[in-house]
């Protein structure tokens, strides 16, 4: 019974140092992210890739120009960013689900560490009356 306890404490130990470390790391994250990186709406998006869009089959019709073009090079980045962007934000997202998952396993723990303290209850309350019936009586 108590290398059980042992195994679990220290099991509890380990995912309550993974969910510190992985809310801290988080927490950082997405300070940072929301600091250099602002959540754009869906319609901006594809408002965006429209004007592009437009811009392109101009460019295409008018022939060769030059400054035209890399204004639609310009725009190209500023649309790759913004998804790049989005990609970190997904990331940051998925990172809290772990931690979201690592919370459940502890949840876990900490029911298996209860259900052995009651059993471990009982264990010494037996064991104590097992002692008591054993005693000489006291003559």
């Amino acid at each position: 019974m108590n290398d059980d306890i042992v195994t679990v404490q220290g099991d509890l130990r380990g995912q309550i140092d993974r969910v510190v470390t992985g809310v801290r790391r988080l927490e950082r994250d997405a300070m940072l992210a929301a600091k250099r990186e602002p959540r754009l709406p869906n319609d901006w998006f594809a408002a965006i890739r429209a004007s592009v869009q437009a811009l392109d089959e101009r460019l295409a019709k008018a022939g060769d120009m030059p400054k035209a073009d890399e204004l639609l090079e310009v725009l190209r980045a500023v649309v790759a960013s913004a998804e790049a962007q989005l990609a970190t934000s997904e990331k940051l997202f998925e990172s809290l689900a772990t931690v979201g998952d690592d919370t459940e396993n502890l949840k876990g723990a900490m029911s298996e560490m209860t259900r052995l303290e009651e059993r471990m209850k009982t264990i010494i309350e037996t064991g104590g009356t097992l002692v008591r019936r054993l005693q000489p009586e006291a003559g």
